[in-house]
Protein backbone atom coordinates (compact mmCIF):
# COMPACT_ATOMS: atom_id res chain seq x y z
CA UNK A 1 0.00 0.00 0.00
CA UNK A 2 1.36 3.41 -1.02
CA UNK A 3 1.95 5.45 2.21
CA UNK A 4 -0.43 8.05 0.81
CA UNK A 5 -3.52 5.88 -0.89
CA UNK A 6 -6.41 7.00 -0.07
CA UNK A 7 -7.29 3.55 2.15
CA UNK A 8 -4.33 5.02 4.21
CA UNK A 9 -5.92 8.63 4.47
CA UNK A 10 -9.21 7.20 5.62
CA UNK A 11 -7.41 4.64 8.42
CA UNK A 12 -5.67 7.97 9.88
CA UNK A 13 -8.86 9.83 9.77
CA UNK A 14 -10.46 7.03 11.42
CA UNK A 15 -8.16 6.57 14.06
CA UNK A 16 -7.97 10.31 14.71
CA UNK A 17 -11.75 10.27 15.26
CA UNK A 18 -11.38 7.40 17.72
CA UNK A 19 -8.79 8.73 19.65
CA UNK A 20 -10.52 12.27 19.92
CA UNK A 21 -13.67 10.23 21.04
CA UNK A 22 -11.60 8.62 24.02
CA UNK A 23 -9.88 11.07 24.86
CA UNK A 24 -12.88 13.34 24.81
CA UNK A 25 -14.85 11.10 26.93
CA UNK A 26 -15.49 12.65 30.33
CA UNK A 27 -15.24 8.65 31.79
CA UNK A 28 -11.76 8.37 30.12
CA UNK A 29 -10.76 11.73 30.58
CA UNK A 30 -11.14 10.83 34.70
CA UNK A 31 -9.31 7.63 34.22
CA UNK A 32 -6.57 9.60 31.82
CA UNK A 33 -6.20 12.16 34.53
CA UNK A 34 -6.19 9.64 37.70
CA UNK A 35 -3.12 7.76 35.66
CA UNK A 36 -0.89 10.68 34.77
CA UNK A 37 -1.66 12.19 38.49
CA UNK A 38 -0.55 8.86 40.12
CA UNK A 39 2.30 8.62 38.22
CA UNK A 40 3.26 11.72 38.61
CA UNK A 41 3.30 11.75 42.11
CA UNK A 42 6.11 9.16 42.40
CA UNK A 43 7.89 11.03 40.32
CA UNK A 44 7.88 14.32 42.37
CA UNK A 45 8.67 12.09 45.63
CA UNK A 46 11.57 10.31 43.82
CA UNK A 47 13.26 14.28 42.68
CA UNK A 48 12.34 15.76 46.06
CA UNK A 49 16.04 15.13 47.04
CA UNK A 50 17.40 17.18 44.31
CA UNK A 51 15.36 19.88 45.19
CA UNK A 52 16.27 19.34 48.89
CA UNK A 53 12.65 18.89 49.81
CA UNK A 54 11.92 17.25 53.05
CA UNK A 55 9.05 14.40 52.39
CA UNK A 56 6.86 15.12 55.42
CA UNK A 57 6.68 19.04 54.58
CA UNK A 58 5.67 18.92 51.18
CA UNK A 59 3.27 16.01 52.25
CA UNK A 60 1.49 18.15 54.74
CA UNK A 61 1.94 21.42 52.53
CA UNK A 62 -0.04 19.76 50.11
CA UNK A 63 -2.52 18.47 52.43
CA UNK A 64 -3.28 22.10 53.79
CA UNK A 65 -3.50 23.25 49.83
CA UNK A 66 -5.90 20.51 49.21
CA UNK A 67 -8.10 21.06 52.79
CA UNK A 68 -8.14 24.70 51.41
CA UNK A 69 -9.14 24.07 47.58
CA UNK A 70 -12.09 21.71 48.98
CA UNK A 71 -13.09 24.39 51.17
CA UNK A 72 -13.30 26.87 48.45
CA UNK A 73 -14.71 24.45 45.98
CA UNK A 74 -17.69 23.11 47.96
CA UNK A 75 -18.47 25.93 50.18
CA UNK A 76 -21.84 25.96 49.36
CA UNK A 77 -22.51 21.85 49.96
CA UNK A 78 -20.69 22.49 53.28
CA UNK A 79 -23.34 25.18 53.97
CA UNK A 80 -26.25 22.35 54.43
CA UNK A 81 -24.04 20.23 56.96
CA UNK A 82 -25.30 20.38 60.54
CA UNK A 83 -22.75 21.57 63.34
CA UNK A 84 -23.68 18.07 65.20
CA UNK A 85 -22.49 16.01 61.77
CA UNK A 86 -19.72 17.80 61.37
CA UNK A 87 -19.04 17.20 65.35
CA UNK A 88 -20.07 13.61 64.81
CA UNK A 89 -17.20 13.23 61.74
CA UNK A 90 -14.56 15.23 62.99
CA UNK A 91 -12.39 12.25 64.90
CA UNK A 92 -13.00 10.10 61.69
CA UNK A 93 -11.89 13.02 59.30
CA UNK A 94 -8.57 13.49 61.46
CA UNK A 95 -7.96 9.89 62.11
CA UNK A 96 -8.10 9.76 57.70
CA UNK A 97 -5.95 13.02 57.61
CA UNK A 98 -3.28 11.03 59.93
CA UNK A 99 -3.52 8.19 57.74
CA UNK A 100 -3.28 9.53 54.44
CA UNK A 101 0.16 12.00 55.51
CA UNK A 102 1.54 8.85 56.82
CA UNK A 103 1.06 7.21 53.72
CA UNK A 104 2.16 9.84 51.81
CA UNK A 105 4.96 10.23 53.51
CA UNK A 106 5.59 5.90 53.12
CA UNK A 107 5.02 6.12 49.74
CA UNK A 108 7.37 9.19 49.26
CA UNK A 109 10.17 7.58 51.05
CA UNK A 110 9.47 3.85 49.11
CA UNK A 111 9.70 5.81 46.12
CA UNK A 112 13.17 7.23 46.83
CA UNK A 113 14.59 4.05 48.32
CA UNK A 114 13.09 1.69 46.23
CA UNK A 115 12.30 3.22 42.83
CA UNK A 116 9.04 4.58 41.40
CA UNK A 117 8.04 1.64 39.43
CA UNK A 118 8.42 -0.57 42.90
CA UNK A 119 6.56 1.68 44.76
CA UNK A 120 3.91 2.10 42.12
CA UNK A 121 3.25 -2.04 42.31
CA UNK A 122 3.09 -1.76 46.01
CA UNK A 123 0.43 0.91 46.25
CA UNK A 124 -1.42 -0.84 43.81
CA UNK A 125 -1.15 -3.80 45.10
CA UNK A 126 -2.13 -2.36 48.73
CA UNK A 127 -5.83 -1.06 46.86
CA UNK A 128 -6.59 -4.33 45.40
CA UNK A 129 -5.70 -5.81 49.18
CA UNK A 130 -7.97 -3.03 50.85
CA UNK A 131 -10.63 -3.87 48.32
CA UNK A 132 -10.85 -7.71 49.45
CA UNK A 133 -10.44 -6.72 53.13
CA UNK A 134 -13.52 -4.21 52.75
CA UNK A 135 -15.37 -6.61 50.52
CA UNK A 136 -14.86 -9.14 53.59
CA UNK A 137 -15.46 -6.72 56.36
CA UNK A 138 -19.06 -5.47 55.05
CA UNK A 139 -20.52 -8.90 54.98
CA UNK A 140 -20.12 -8.67 51.36
CA UNK A 141 -21.74 -11.62 49.32
CA UNK A 142 -18.61 -12.85 47.06
CA UNK A 143 -19.93 -12.87 43.86
CA UNK A 144 -18.55 -13.28 40.32
CA UNK A 145 -19.19 -9.45 39.37
CA UNK A 146 -16.87 -8.63 42.60
CA UNK A 147 -14.31 -11.30 42.32
CA UNK A 148 -13.12 -11.64 38.11
CA UNK A 149 -12.21 -7.49 38.56
CA UNK A 150 -9.92 -8.28 41.93
CA UNK A 151 -8.64 -11.47 40.71
CA UNK A 152 -7.84 -9.42 37.43
CA UNK A 153 -6.33 -6.53 39.43
CA UNK A 154 -3.71 -8.75 41.64
CA UNK A 155 -2.59 -10.79 38.22
CA UNK A 156 -1.79 -7.80 36.69
CA UNK A 157 0.07 -6.84 39.80
CA UNK A 158 2.20 -9.57 39.83
CA UNK A 159 2.70 -9.97 35.90
CA UNK A 160 4.04 -6.82 36.17
CA UNK A 161 6.40 -7.05 39.08
CA UNK A 162 7.02 -10.98 38.22
CA UNK A 163 10.90 -11.63 37.02
CA UNK A 164 12.17 -14.98 36.99
CA UNK A 165 14.59 -15.61 39.45
CA UNK A 166 17.74 -16.81 39.37
CA UNK A 167 17.85 -15.46 35.96
CA UNK A 168 18.31 -17.60 32.76
CA UNK A 169 22.04 -18.53 32.56
CA UNK A 170 21.84 -19.79 28.90
CA UNK A 171 22.69 -17.09 26.49
CA UNK A 172 22.11 -17.22 22.99
CA UNK A 173 25.21 -17.16 20.63
CA UNK A 174 24.53 -16.42 16.73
Amino acid sequence: MLPYSPRHRFDRIHLDLRTQYIITNANNMDLILSILSSSLIFILFRSFPGFKIDILQAVVANYFVAFTCGIMLFSNDLSTLKNQEIMQASPYAFMCGVLFISLFVIMGISSQKNGVATTSIAVKMSMALSVLFVLIAQFNVINFNNLIPLILALAGVFLVSYHPWPPSTCSYTP
